[in-house]
């Protein structure tokens, strides 16, 4: 290769490189671009849900319907958190346990210490599950080294459970819930 070669290959190089780096840089800006869309997003059904829990049950499950399917799911999703659940008369509260697995009622309970929600759980399952629930929660250390992440993926799985009992009719959610 001639040093003519040498140099249009390196400036062939150099000028791709160029290239590369602007796209970089588009793709970091439309990143940032996306991130503050989807949060935008996240307060937007935050919203959306704190505003339809307060319709009467028709008057939400009907507006809900005429929802995108997606955005619907997510408004319902937002609509209810795990502490509600404490609202749930007893029987709804042990059909949901009855269909979770005790892992997820575990990781769900375990930064709940002495809370009312751990307590109206523990006291709505059997005494059996109680056992195994306390082990897995033993098997998970300190409260401290424990995953977020994991509780709350836990919680949501739960809550995921409920509003699936919720939809066929097997339970029902109060009006203040």
């Amino acid at each position: 290769m001639t040093s003519a070669q040498i140099e249009q290959t390196k400036a062939s190089v150099q000028d791709a490189v160029t290239k590369i780096a602007a796209i970089d840089a588009k793709i970091a800006d439309f990143q940032a671009q996306y991130k503050k869309l989807l949060e935008m997003r996240s307060k937007g059904v935050l919203f959306c849900a704190k505003t339809v829990k307060t319709l009467p049950g028709e008057e939400r499950d009907a507006f809900l319907a005429e929802l995108d399917g997606a955005l619907s799911a997510d408004i319902r999703k937002m609509m209810f958190m795990f502490e509600d659940i404490a609202k749930l008369d007893k029987r709804h509260i042990q059909k949901i346990m009855f269909k979770c697995d005790l892992k997820d009622i575990a990781h769900a309970l375990k930064l709940s210490e002495g809370t009312e929600i751990k307590k109206y759980i523990m006291s709505n399952i059997s005494r059996n599950n109680i056992t195994l629930v306390n082990e897995e929660m033993e098997k998970m250390g300190d409260a401290a080294a424990v995953d977020r992440a994991e509780v709350l993926a836990a919680q949501r799985r739960i809550l995921d459970v409920a509003l699936e009992l919720e939809a066929t009719g097997e339970i029902f959610f109060p009006e203040d819930m």
